[in-house]
């Protein structure tokens, strides 16, 4: 039973280095029974039997988890602060792996599976890493009469991805949304924030090229700041 129980710590965390790919794990071995989280996220003690383990994980993205502890902070007593701190803490890391939700909820000391609820119930959050640019394609009604499908096989055919997918470069991530209340407009994409109406087909090489055109800018620009 013993052997069974760090069989299953150990997976997981071997579950949770491939998901990041960042992560160092270091394992002592003593004495003692019963686990400790410590109280940072980088390290955690599994006491147990005569056996101490103690399992710390280092990441190479520190920096990111001090933001998202400024946000817990800043939205904590706040109501509905939930999503607004899932929101941010996307906005920090790109997306909502396990890691940051499981971190999310011992901050705010909430089960986890209320904090995997919410981000799986919500189609603006995303466990997956995403590209720069998330285009979204209505299907409501309006847009899928107006043609929408034919808008995103020609998305999907630029990109050369499918729904639900990211470019190699991560600069795009196609979606599928319901009706965003743009039916006046139909058929619709988002790029992010940015509303784009009455489409056809020919007028998404244009835009696509707009936002590779505008990406490539900003990297020589750093490339030259550096």
């Amino acid at each position: 039973m013993h052997c069974e129980i760090l069989w299953k710590i150990l997976s997981l965390i071997v579950i949770t280095s491939k998901e990041v790919r960042t992560f160092e794990v270091k394992i002592k071995v003593s004495i003692k029974i019963q686990i400790i989280p410590k109280n940072n996220p980088w390290s955690y003690i599994v006491k147990w039997g005569v056996s101490l383990v103690e399992i710390e994980i280092k990441k190479n993205n520190k920096e990111k988890y001090m933001q998202l502890d400024r946000v817990i902070e800043r939205y904590k007593q706040q109501e509905g602060m939930l999503i607004r701190i899932l929101q941010k803490a996307q906005e920090i890391f790109g997306h909502l792996p396990i890691e940051v939700q499981s971190y999310v909820s011992d901050r705010l000391d909430i089960p986890i599976s209320t904090v995997n609820g919410v981000v799986s119930f919500y189609s603006l959050f995303s466990e997956e890493p995403q590209g720069k640019y998330t285009i979204n394609v209505c299907m409501g009604t309006a847009c899928y009469v107006k043609g929408s499908q034919e808008i995103l096989k020609t998305i999907e055919e630029e990109l050369h991805i499918r729904e639900g997918e990211t470019t190699l470069d991560k600069l795009f991530t196609i979606k599928v949304t319901r009706c965003i209340g743009a039916c006046g407009l139909a058929p619709v994409i988002t790029i992010n924030e940015k509303v784009y109406g009455r489409l056809s087909p020919s007028d998404i090489p244009g835009i696509l090229h707009t936002y590779i055109k505008t990406n490539k800018k900003a990297a020589i620009g750093e490339e030259v700041k550096a």
